[in-house]
């Protein structure tokens, strides 16, 4: 059954079949916790990710960084995730307790702590407020 969206309204989407079995493994992929940490929820976050990344590769897609600093807190620290699924995305990693955690990815080690990890008036802050970096993780004591 075909569904006709009215033609005045925008979208900001496209339909692309792929074969069955691409979907299958896509929906595999989709199950695990490294599909999570990585932010893919949907078939469409990955199929996204692919032709972006494929087009880059190429030359045809505009690169920008993935992760940009936005802002520090005394509790937290504010980044901008311009390759998430479902488009720019703000984040935020707080730091409470013995270990950083990131509210977009639910997690207490994903690419937007590793990120923030790398800015270093991030990194002298924590230090400043008992944080100890080791080996790329961060912890308090």
């Amino acid at each position: 059954m075909s569904k006709n969206y009215p033609k005045d309204k925008p979208s900001r989407h496209a339909t692309v079949r792929i074969p069955k079995e691409m979907v299958d493994t896509i929906e595999e992929f989709l199950k695990t916790d490294q599909a999570r940490k990585m932010g893919f929820l949907h078939i469409t976050d990955i199929a996204t990710e692919a032709v972006r990344e494929f087009l880059n590769d190429l030359g045809y897609y505009p690169s920008r960084p993935r992760f940009q600093h936005y802002n520090v807190y005394e509790d937290r620290v504010t980044i901008i995730d311009n390759d998430a699924p479902k488009g720019k995305e703000w984040v935020d990693v707080w730091f409470r307790g013995d270990k950083p955690f990131c509210e977009y990815c639910q997690e207490s080690d994903c690419d937007h702590i590793q990120f923030i990890l790398e800015i270093p008036e991030v990194v002298q802050g924590l230090r400043e407020h008992g944080w100890t970096l080791e080996d790329g993780k961060i912890s308090r004591k």
